[in-house]
């Protein structure tokens, strides 16, 4: 399915909620082979968990605003990256080789999929 000014969105909001997910596994089941503590687990559930409904909002009343929501998804995401980046700085002696390793998987996807939405705003003349 072709990217668009539509389903872009529902790109995000499906990345919001893996991201969540495996948040809430690692928080439940992988909290010790990871090395988070559990209130930052709570922070990665809850943001992304933010994230997805405004991602659905967004594709729900995307319309003539769509190129203003995807900004703002952009932003929110690279916020997420900023933040998560905080975490590996912040954890490094907490974190085990896995954890360390989820949180830089994390950032390059989302940071992909930063790019992907980019690409679409640029090929319609608008810009961040």
């Amino acid at each position: 399915m072709p990217l668009n000014s539509k389903n872009i969105f529902l790109l995000d909001a499906f990345g919001a909620f893996l991201s969540s997910l495996f948040a809430l596994l690692i928080c439940f089941f992988f909290r010790k082979e990871t090395g988070f503590p559990q209130q930052i687990l709570l922070i990665m559930i809850l943001l992304p968990s933010i994230y997805f409904f405004i991602s659905i909002f967004s594709h729900i009343s995307a319309g003539k605003k769509w190129k203003q929501l995807l900004k703002l998804i952009i932003v929110l995401n690279l916020l997420y990256c900023v933040l998560n980046a905080g975490f590996l700085i912040f954890l490094r002696h907490q974190l085990t080789a896995i954890g360390t390793t989820y949180l830089i998987l994390e950032i390059i996807v989302i940071l992909l999929i930063v790019i992907v939405e980019n690409k679409l705003l640029q090929n319609t003349g608008a810009t961040l």
